[in-house]
Formats: structure tokens, C-alpha cells, sequence
């Protein structure tokens, strides 16, 4: 029997949701998280969308629900950003599915309409959501209230060095006469890369040390409170936001090093390795920040990444830049080139008065948005 339009309820997420929710997830998107985490998938979802230090016990989730069945979620993770010269409760979209067999039926529409509504009566000012699904996106082009593109464009960066493993292991391309021209593409792209990259070196730095850490110390509020004058778009970098995003092994398994100046942290790095494909495991330089008077660290911290990567025989390296950040530059001197994939953040603003216009004139070196700012790893 086709489902019916009237057979649903749409409501907010209730405590005791998370196996329907999870089964769901991964009925949708085969296999999730797309990642390889060292503890359940609902233990996963619990860290991910209940213990965020944004919430605070205050969850927008909506799910669709039929005879005690979640067909449909819509998940609303909360952080601050700052955005222009203010601090603002804002809203990432993550994670929206419906059930393949109620899809056409407006259940998404109805599932955001709700989370929407829920979370202006909480206040906040933004939200935002980063998706390269076709259908998702022309949803967002279509809303009135919503913008389409971050103020500059963001490049996906890729680093290979076995070009022919990389094509044979990773790449879906089936006409072979397409691959050979891709292939031929990357090997003209990293012989330009070094010529141009020859007389370039990586600083020496004698008033900085660098150590591996398990957990951020209250340092890096200092640290965050240095550096957030000079963007007018990050995610807030507090403790709280660090050891929640990187620190807590239930969402997933990152190398976290800080770098530091007579005891007081001047930059950080984040790493990953992805080995849900044990075959072709995949190295993301998930983020990095560093003072905006040391360049010079986040150089640093670039090599000691892709060097990383190589010693433990990863062949592919991914990163994200905002197009014209000075870590574009960086990332191009160790390898890091652009795939001319475009990632695309989409963005609406509630409550931003002249922060919206200082936030859509941003510069480039004054919006900062790596992939751990979004979930996709």
C-alpha cells in the first residue's frame, strides 16, 4: 500500500528516539558515521547531537514518526560563532534523512519548519549547512529567507602521492579515456606545484615548541581571545567546543598538537586518519589555527601534517580553505591543491544587524572555516 500523506506525525525529539533515529541514519546512508569510530553508532549520535556544550538542554531535533517508526530526522547542532564584531547563538544542519519510501511527500519541509520555529523561540540569529546534494541545495535556493554562498568560496584541497593508487583505489571514474585525462591532469597539477614551490622553505622556529595533547587546558580561551578580533566569521574556539569536538573519543579519533610560546599557546593543529576503508585510508587536515602574527607557525604545522601523513603511509591528504586565506598559500607550498570540487556552505541570517553587512564584505584572510567546523569527518 503507497504510505499515506496523513499517516505521519511530525514532532520534536524525545528522549528514548536515538535507536529509531540511528537505525534510520543508516538505512539512508548505508554505513553511518561515513567514519570509523571506536565506540556505537548511538553512543556516536548521543555525543554528536545531545552533549554539544551549545545545547544546554535544549534540543531542536525533529523527527517524522508512523506507528512508533521514525521515518524522517532533521537534526539542529547548536554553536557560537562570531560573527562580524558579535557573539551568536547559531545553527548547523546535519544529518537530515527521510525514509526512501515516504520521500515526495513534503516531510522535510515539515520536519525544518518545526526546527526552525523551535529555534526561534530559543533566540538564535543563524544557521548554517554545508552539502553537496543536489536536491538539498536547490531546496535552499528556493527559500526566500535564505542566502546561497558563504562570502567567498571555500576550495577542497587534496594531496596525492601515488597518483596511480589514488585513481585505482578511490577514484569512480568507469570511462577510461575521462581517467586518463584526470590522471594527466593531477600529474601536470604537482609537477607545477614543485617548480613553483622550489625555493621555498619552512621556517625555523626557535622560540616556539610543539607537543601532542589529549585535552585542551583553559589556555585556549586565552588563545581564542587573541585571535577572534581579526575574523569576522569562527567558530568559537573555547575548551568547552575543543575537547567536546576533538577530545572525546566517542566522535572519533583525532591527533590534537598545540604550539606553544612561553607557556602560552600560539596555534594548534588537528589530524585525522579515516580508515573506514582499511585498503585506502585517507589523512584529513582537520584544523589548524594559529595567531595572526605567526604565519610562521601555521607554515610549520602544515609540514609537520603532510610529513605526518607520510610516515604513516597515507596516500591522500584532504583539507578545506576559505579561497584567498593566507593558509591557501600554505597549504599550496606542501602539496595541497585544489580539487575544483566546491564545497558549499549555505547560510541564513535571523538577528545579525550590522554584523550581517560585516560578515557578507569579509575579506578572505577574515573568515575562517576548516572541515572540523563541519561533521563530515
Amino acid at each position: 500500500m503507497e504510505p499515506s500523506k496523513r499517516d505521519y506525525t511530525i514532532r520534536l525529539y524525545s528522549p528514548g528516539d536515538e535507536d529509531k533515529i540511528v537505525k534510520l541514519l543508516i538505512e539512508v546512508f548505508e554505513q553511518w558515521p561515513k567514519f570509523d569510530i571506536e565506540c556505537s553508532p548511538i553512543d556516536h549520535w548521543k555525543w554528536k547531537f545531545i552533549d554539544n556544550p551549545s545545547n544546554k538542554d535544549t534540543y531542536t531535533h525533529t523527527v517524522a514518526e508512523i506507528n512508533g517508526e521514525i521515518i524522517g530526522v532533521d537534526h539542529g547542532m547548536l554553536f557560537y560563532v562570531k560573527i562580524g564584531e558579535g557573539k551568536y547563538l547559531s545553527e548547523k544542519g546535519a544529518d537530515t534523512a527521510i525514509s526512501s519510501n515516504y520521500r515526495g511527500q513534503g516531510i522535510y519541509s515539515k520536519l525544518s519548519k518545526l526546527k526552525h520555529n523551535t529555534l526561534s523561540e530559543i533566540g538564535f540569529a543563524f544557521d548554517f549547512s554545508q552539502s553537496n546534494n543536489p536536491i538539498f541545495i536547490k531546496k535552499r535556493q528556493n527559500d526566500p529567507e535564505a542566502e546561497y554562498l558563504f562570502p567567498q568560496l571555500l576550495k577542497s584541497l587534496i594531496k596525492i602521492n601515488d597518483v596511480d593508487k589514488h585513481f585505482k583505489n578511490a577514484v569512480k571514474e568507469k570511462d577510461p579515456w575521462k581517467k586518463t585525462l584526470l590522471k594527466i591532469g593531477v600529474h601536470g597539477s604537482k609537477t607545477l606545484n614543485k617548480l613553483s614551490n622550489l625555493m621555498m622553505n619552512t621556517p625555523q622556529l626557535s622560540d616556539v615548541t610543539f607537543k601532542e595533547i589529549t585535552r585542551f587546558d583553559d589556555r585556549i580561551n586565552t588563545f581564542y581571545e587573541k585571535i577572534k578580533p581579526h575574523y569576522y566569521f569562527i567558530v568559537e574556539k573555547t575548551a568547552d567546543y575543543l575537547n567536546w569536538r576533538y577530545c572525546d573519543k566517542r566522535g572519533g579519533s583525532f591527533k590534537v598538537w598545540i604550539a606553544e610560546k612561553n607557556d602560552e599557546i600560539v596555534g594548534y593543529l588537528v589530524l585525522k586518519i579515516n580508515k573506514i576503508n582499511v585498503e585506502y585510508p585517507e589523512g584529513y587536515l582537520v584544523d589548524l589555527l594559529a595567531l595572526d602574527e605567526r604565519e610562521d607557525v601555521a607554515d610549520y604545522l602544515t609540514k609537520f601534517a603532510v610529513d605526518y601523513f607520510e610516515g604513516r603511509g597515507v596516500n591522500v591528504v584532504l583539507a578545506q580553505v576559505v579561497r584567498g586565506h593566507p593558509y591557501e598559500r600554505i597549504f599550496g607550498k606542501y602539496g595541497l591543491l585544489d580539487t575544483r570540487m566546491r564545497p558549499n556552505l549555505m547560510w541564513r541570517a535571523i538577528h545579525l544587524g550590522d554584523d550581517l553587512e560585516r560578515f557578507a564584505k569579509a575579506p578572505p584572510e577574515m573568515l575562517h572555516y576548516t572541515i572540523g567546523d563541519g561533521d563530515s569527518i
